[in-house]
């Protein structure tokens, strides 16, 4: 089950005393990417990459990776 970490806002700037909130707007819910990051290693699979030098399948965990974009500290 695909969890949503932005799915609302749960942070506001009178309650935090800042401007800069979690997911830029206060809508990242690091326990909702938690469970999701959780499910989404347990759910690996196996496949075979061309580049690497093994003909054994390798574990891939495929996260969804939106906190990485949302993030204001990379920009």
């Amino acid at each position: 089950m695909q969890k949503s970490a932005f799915a609302k806002k749960i942070y506001f700037s009178s309650e935090l005393g800042r401007s800069e909130l979690p997911g830029r707007v206060g809508n990242f819910d690091r326990t909702l990417c938690n469970i999701q990051m959780e499910e989404d290693v347990a759910s690996i699979k196996p496949m075979n990459i061309p580049e690497v030098s093994t003909e054994e399948p390798v574990n891939i965990i495929k996260y969804c990776r939106t906190c990485e974009y949302a993030c204001p500290i990379g920009k």
